[in-house]
């Protein structure tokens, strides 16, 4: 609860280090949830580069009862995702941080996948920019 509101004037923050986040089972109970991020990018609002080990894509609120913030963050990335994460999962995740993150730089999800990127947070990705092309009309031209 102290980080959200720490450093008001934040602009990158990055956490790449999983390992102490897979302390239970695979991590899943430790691991921030949605609802936490989105209580961090509302208290960060110059933030524009985020990286963060891991995110609980478990219970999942319903997209229409989730804030719409229109942050201005560029850079997001999960380092891990569960392995236990199903597409619907994945596909809910990518609905929902497209309502926190809509102006998202996705020119990394167009590219081949490669061993240093986690599978999982591949899919949002691409989920991601799907919605983005959509929101910009680019699937009608």
């Amino acid at each position: 609860a102290k980080i959200v509101n720490a450093w008001p004037n934040l602009s990158v923050f990055r956490i790449e280090d999983t390992r102490s986040f897979f302390l239970q089972d695979d991590g899943v109970q430790l691991a921030p949830r949605i609802a936490d991020l989105a209580r961090f990018a509302q208290n960060h609002p110059g933030l524009r580069h985020l990286v963060i080990p891991v995110l609980n894509h478990h219970l999942l609120p319903p997209p229409r009862k989730f804030p719409k913030l229109d942050h201005e963050l560029e850079i997001f990335r999960i380092c891990t995702l569960s392995k236990h994460a199903s597409y619907e999962s994945l596909f809910d995740m990518a609905l929902l941080l497209d309502r926190l993150f809509p102006n998202l730089d996705l020119c990394e999800a167009t590219r081949d996948w490669t061993p240093a990127k986690d599978p999982g947070w591949v899919n949002v990705e691409r989920a991601l920019l799907a919605l983005q092309r959509g929101r910009e009309g680019a699937h009608r031209s």
